[in-house]
Parts: structure tokens; sequence; C-alpha cells
């Protein structure tokens, strides 16, 4: 596709799709794939737009050695995020809520 213009609004179109998929499915094997999808799309979508973000990004932090703290700060943040799956157990994160137990077994 030649129009970046082009290519930008159908990612835009299939990240909205995604996540209103994410919103109306039940947590399911549908949610790790739907998940990835997303993280994919919003990953070309930040590629899409270096740029502008580089430029913004200049703006709102001028120095640069605070911008430098700015990016190493993101990237951890980022990289636990990607880690926490790992290191919480399944039971922390099932699909319904507390503790994966159904809500007529909460206490």
């Amino acid at each position: 596709m030649r129009n970046p213009n082009k290519l930008n609004f159908i990612l835009d179109v299939v990240m909205f799709l995604v996540i209103t998929a994410l919103a109306l499915t039940p947590g399911n094997e549908a949610h790790e794939i739907l998940g990835v999808i997303l993280v994919i799309s919003v990953i070309t979508h930040l590629v899409l737009h270096r740029k502008q973000i580089k430029i913004l990004y200049n703006h709102l932090i001028p120095n640069p050695r605070t911008q430098i703290i700015g990016i190493i700060l993101f990237l951890l943040v980022t990289a636990s995020l990607f880690t926490l799956p790992f290191v919480l157990s399944k039971e922390h994160h099932g699909p319904r809520g507390h503790r994966g137990a159904n809500s007529t077994q909460v206490e």
C-alpha cells in the first residue's frame, strides 16, 4: 500500500474492532489471540508515527538528559508488563475474576 494515510486508517479500524471484540467476548483463548493482534497493531501504529512521536517528545521534554530517563522508564515499564503474565500464577489472572473462581464460589 503506497498511501500511508490509507494504511493508518485500516490499522485504526483493525485496532478499534479488536478492542471492541475484547470488550464483548468473555475471557478465553480468544482474548490471547486478540491481545496479540492488538499489540502488533499498536506497535505498527507507533512505527508509522515515529517521526511525529519523536517531534512531540522533543517538544514535551526538551532536556536531553530527562529524555533519556523518560525512555529508560518507558522501556522498564514495558518490559515489566510483558513479563507480568510469566510472574503471576494463573490463579491470579483467571478469566472469571477473583482468582479464577466462579462468581458463585466467591465469598
